[in-house]
């Protein structure tokens, strides 16, 4: 499978860190805190590090999430030297009769594979 375009990665970047500036929302799952732990972060720090995301950072997707129902993107950085798997959704919700955008972080945790990034 073809990754999407870079301008594709980036629109999707650009939307999904324009809600997170303001509402940010982490999976509270094991991994997920594990990882938070060994790193000393909170889910301040890892917001700072999905709104410094970029294009090269990018890994696969949008893929559907058998588990939400929604589209998922995955992107990967390295922190201490150790690569950490990212999974990001948007999902439209409707609040009141009005249609916003949310944002989940699903994953932020050590990498289980090797990550592929195709615009590095």
């Amino acid at each position: 499978m073809l990754p999407v375009s870079r301008s594709n990665v980036a629109k999707f970047l650009e939307d999904y860190k324009n809600v997170a500036v303001s509402s940010f929302s982490l999976w509270h799952i094991k991994k997920n805190k594990d990882t938070l732990l060994i790193l000393g972060f909170n889910k301040h720090n890892v917001r700072d590090e999905i709104l410094r995301l970029s294009v090269e950072d990018y890994s696969k997707g949008p893929l559907l999430d058998k588990y939400t129902n929604n589209m998922f993107w995955v992107f990967g950085i390295l922190i201490n030297n150790q690569e950490i798997f990212i999974k990001l959704e948007i999902t439209k919700c409707t609040d009141s009769g009005e249609e916003k955008l949310t944002e989940d972080c699903l994953s932020f945790h050590f990498a289980e594979d090797k990550m592929i990034f195709p615009y590095k």
